[in-house]
């Protein structure tokens, strides 16, 4: 069983954002089984992936912290920025075939997404279910 697993404690608002939260972590754990499988092009493919949903996942999660008003929202941008800086540079090294980078990538991953989802995340989950209870029934807050 991968550790890559979603557990309660990293639920934000029950929204398109824990979707996108799952689907990141499932890819993690597609990740993780390609190495130990050693399978570098399945590597490569979840590692683009990775990357592409990333980018969706940040636009979403920016574009509700803006209909939220969040005050923090430009620092949550900054942290977006250097996860896709870090990201890009070991991705670079993975479509290298570098196995090493693609477990630095996926130590990286670990750290950085369930810290983030744990932390700055968590700090907006209040004002996300607070807006999305204000909505009339069948709106979403965009997500």
């Amino acid at each position: 069983m991968s550790r890559f697993v979603w557990t309660a404690d990293l639920a934000i608002d029950g929204s398109q954002i824990d979707f996108q939260h799952r689907q990141l972590l499932e890819a993690m754990a597609d990740l993780d089984e390609a190495l130990l499988a050693g399978q570098p092009q399945r590597v490569a493919e979840v590692v683009s992936f990775l990357h592409l949903y990333a980018e969706t996942h940040f636009a979403d999660e920016e574009r509700v912290l803006a209909l939220i008003a969040w005050p923090g929202l430009e620092r949550h941008r900054q942290l977006h920025a250097a996860f896709r800086a870090r990201l890009g540079e070991l991705d670079r090294c993975c479509r290298w075939g570098d196995r090493q980078a693609a477990r630095a990538l996926l130590a990286f991953l670990e750290d950085w997404l369930l810290g983030h989802i744990r932390g700055a995340d968590r700090e907006f989950a209040a004002e996300v279910r607070a807006l999305r209870q204000r909505q009339q029934p069948g709106q979403t807050a965009g997500t």
